[in-house]
C-alpha cells in the first residue's frame, strides 16, 4: 500500500512540475524567444522583421539598448527554466529515496521477508526527505 501511495504522489508531483517547465517554455516562445534543448532562451523576434524593418532597427539609436534588453530577458527565461528543471530533478531524487526506503527490509529481528518493509512510509514528502547531515569532528 505504501509503494502505491508513493507512486501516485510521485506521478502527481512530477506531472505538475513537468507542466511548469513546459508552460515556461511555451510562454517564452510566445514572446519570440527560442528555447533550445538545454533550456537556453534566445530572442528571435528580430528575425521576423522585413528587410526594411531590420534596416530601420539597425539605424535606430536605441538599437544597442534593445539588444541588451533582449539578452537580459533571455537570461531571465533561461534562469527560470533552469530553476524549474532543478525542481523536477529534486522531486525525482526524492521519489528515488522514498522508493528505496520503502523496499528495504526494516525489521530489527533480521527475519524480514526478502525486502518486504511492513513499516514503509507512504507519504512522499516524509519518505523522500534527504538523510539529515551529521556533524563530523574535524579536530580529532
Amino acid at each position: 500500500m505504501a509503494i502505491a501511495s508513493l507512486l501516485a504522489d510521485a506521478h502527481t508531483e512530477l506531472t505538475r512540475l513537468q507542466k511548469v517547465v513546459k508552460d515556461l517554455v511555451a510562454d517564452a516562445e510566445a514572446q519570440d524567444y527560442k528555447v533550445d534543448s538545454s533550456g537556453k532562451a534566445t530572442y528571435i523576434g528580430y528575425d521576423n522583421l522585413s528587410g526594411q524593418e531590420k534596416y530601420a532597427l539597425h539605424h535606430d539609436p536605441d538599437y544597442p539598448q534593445l539588444l541588451s534588453d533582449a539578452r537580459v530577458k533571455a537570461q531571465g527565461w533561461t534562469d527560470d527554466i533552469a530553476k524549474a528543471v532543478k525542481a523536477v530533478d529534486a522531486a525525482d531524487q526524492s521519489v528515488k529515496r522514498a522508493l528505496t526506503r520503502a523496499t528495504i527490509d526494516g525489521s530489527t529481528d533480521g527475519i524480514g521477508i526478502g525486502g518486504f518493509n511492513a513499516s514503509a512510509v507512504g507519504d512522499l514528502a516524509k519518505a523522500g526527505n534527504p538523510e539529515p547531515k551529521t556533524a563530523t569532528k574535524t579536530d580529532g
